[in-house]
């Protein structure tokens, strides 16, 4: 057993009982490489992740392997959801000098925490041969590895004062360039793997142009239907590793179900096609039984692998559903494409030929799996994700009057404290940029979803948080100004799987400016948009989260503030006065009803200390405007 024995993380205890004297990320770690003179082999995963486990099993496990390592090299081991700052900074070197990245991440590092070689996954015969090479050089030829250390360049930004494209020409080269990569015959992206990257297509939607709505409306159904959505026991897996979207990496992701849920809830806004709707409700049942804590929030993660395989839980083999359906084996085959031969390894992974699949059968299949060895959970309980899965609820809530939603959302938000936020329950390691970003963000859906003033505030408190620890000069920082633990400070601006703090932060600081009229927040957005547009021209469909806020920079997006008097209540509509025209009831009607994406509303009782600041004049109790930026008229 080494010292992994004694942390927290689901992921870090597989490894326990490596014969690799695995460490921590930490002090005594980096002092003891330093000490001894060795170089450090960092080895960055989670829990879910199917190579991840391929490597441990073939190297980790190996006590040849661990021999080597033992003896040349101090091994650290990381949690790429426990730290992120370590996971972005090193990822980046490795995408930087190999041209790809993934998981495991497998990087050498000198013991003042810079890096000289990195990888992903390497084969045990590979994995051997770099590190008695490494090893070797290290002992002969030291200096070498530091002059390549000296001569490389790392994460460091510069502050960008290029000239800004005109907003209509972001905007327009951003839906270019998803017409020049949108797959027309399989939806999404071209190529394959495919992700799917929910901030996107919602994105599209939120453009209004009918083009881009098809694009969204045509993804958001195939991703439903394919094999990538679990058609049994419901919700996405990570990615689909082919261009039809069939074969899925079968890691579930508690990321991926908040933004499955934002995409269909918005595709329903659109459409009002309750098949949108249904696929909201059929995540929140995945979410509840598979995910969700006693104390209402949420872990992390499933595995992809079960049974010693991946996969092995969610595939069928054609003769046991021959054998098991009987006579109803036709009823099986008039919903789902089941390939005689199987579609991954000679097994099936089932998708939808149609829609409406009856729920008796939904049921059979999944008493049918549920005899077999289920993946494992990933236990941790991640703010920032917890975050996101609390906003989509609250937005889901919002859109569909749906109180078990709402009431979710809110239990989640209950356990977060924004005055000693952390990463994880269970290891105290400070709050990073996204989680502050997205507690921020779910407080403002909450907002939005009841206009309990509280959840504003609170919002707003975040919002000045992030200025305050995360902001300098145009950027946004994944780490507290006095705490980075890597060579230089992260940055992160480019989206992934689900929106980046940098971009998220650009948007949250448009949206939550334009509402409350806070110029501050608005200068910030800005400046800050000014840096991604470095790297927005090269892919601009990493940078759809912050291209968005551009909608909030432009004039013509209205803000609806109302003030009305403290005596009434939201809630009991007959007794509003008369000059209360836009009532609690006829908003939530009027918002359901027609789809104004960027349309705000601020709803403020008079009594509020804070009117003036929202624009609100002080001799009145109530009073409605709308407003463009600075540019407010009154409602009469």
């Amino acid at each position: 057993m080494n010292r992994l024995n004694k942390e927290n993380s689901p992921y870090l205890q597989q490894h326990a009982n490596n014969p690799v004297n695995w460490m921590p990320w930490g002090e005594e770690a980096l002092n003891l490489a330093k000490k001894e003179n060795k170089p450090i082999f960092l080895s960055v995963g989670y829990a879910a992740c199917h190579w991840c486990h391929v490597m441990a099993h073939e190297s980790f496990e190996s006590e040849t392997i661990a021999e080597i390592l033992n003896k040349n090299f101090i091994a650290i081991k990381v949690d790429r959801e426990e730290r992120p700052d370590i996971d972005s900074y090193y990822i980046d070197y490795c995408q930087k000098t190999t041209g790809g990245a993934g998981w495991p991440l497998s990087v050498f590092l000198h013991s003042n925490r810079k890096p000289f070689f990195a990888g992903t996954y390497f084969p045990k015969t590979s994995f051997k041969s770099i590190l008695l090479q490494i090893s070797e050089i290290w002992r002969s030829e030291k200096e070498k590895i530091e002059q390549v250390i000296e001569q490389q360049s790392f994460m460091s930004y510069q502050t960008s004062n290029s000239k800004m494209l005109e907003y209509q020409d972001i905007l327009s080269k951003t839906e270019e360039f998803f017409y020049k990569t949108f797959d027309v015959l399989n939806k999404g992206s071209k190529g394959a793997p495919k992700f799917p990257v929910f901030h996107e297509w919602s994105y599209l939607l939120r453009t209004q142009k009918q083009n881009n709505i098809d694009m969204a409306l045509e993804t958001a159904k195939k991703i439903r239907l394919s094999g990538i959505y679990d058609q049994i026991g419901f919700g996405v897996h990570r990615y689909a590793t082919d261009k039809e979207w069939n074969i899925p990496h079968f890691e579930k992701m508690l990321y991926d179900q908040a933004g499955m849920i934002e995409l269909f809830t918005e595709c329903w806004r659109v459409t009002k096609d309750d098949f949108f709707k249904n696929t909201v409700e059929e995540i929140n049942q995945f979410l509840k039984r598979e995910l969700q804590t006693p104390n209402g929030v949420f872990y992390s993660a499933i595995d992809a692998d079960s049974n010693g395989s991946e996969g092995d839980f969610y595939v069928w083999d054609y003769e046991e559903l021959e054998i098991f359906f009987k006579s109803d084996f036709n009823i099986l085959e008039e919903h789902f494409y089941i390939p005689k031969n199987g579609n991954f390894d000679g097994k099936i992974v089932l998708s939808l030929k149609k829609i409406g699949v009856p729920n008796s059968l939904i049921e059979k299949l999944k008493l049918f799996r549920e005899k077999r060895v289920k993946p494992s959970i990933d236990t941790k309980i991640i703010t920032e994700w917890n975050c996101m899965i609390a906003k989509s609820y609250a937005y889901a809530g919002l859109y569909f009057d749906n109180a078990e939603y709402l009431h979710i959302a809110k239990k989640i938000i209950e356990n977060f404290d924004i005055d000693s936020l952390y990463r994880t329950d269970s290891n105290k390691i400070p709050a990073f940029l996204d989680d502050y970003l997205y507690l921020g963000e779910a407080y403002l859906a909450l907002y939005e979803a009841t206009f309990l003033y509280d959840y504003l505030e609170k919002s707003i408190k975040v919002a000045n948080i992030i200025a305050d620890r995360f902001y300098d000069n145009g950027l946004f920082y994944l780490t507290e100004k006095d705490k980075t633990e890597t060579p230089e400070a992260t940055i992160v601006m480019h989206d992934g799987a689900y929106p980046s703090g940098f971009n998220g932060s650009i948007r949250f600081f448009a949206k939550l400016g334009t509402l409350i009229g806070d110029l501050k927040l608005l200068d910030i957005s800005k400046n800050a948009f000014k840096q991604v547009l470095q790297e927005f021209e090269r892919y601009p469909l990493g940078y759809t989260t912050a291209v968005e806020s551009v909608y909030y920079f432009i004039e013509g997006v209205e803000t609806l503030k109302i003030m009305f008097e403290s005596d009434d209540s939201y809630f009991e509509t007959p007794n509003k006065k008369e000059i209360d025209i836009f009532n609690f009831e006829k908003i939530k009607q009027n918002r359901v009803q027609y789809y104004n994406p960027f349309h705000q509303i601020l709803y403020i009782s008079s009594d509020n200390p804070n009117r003036a600041n929202f624009g609100f004049p002080e001799n009145k109790n109530s009073f409605t405007q709308i407003c463009t930026h600075e540019n407010c008229q009154i409602v009469i």
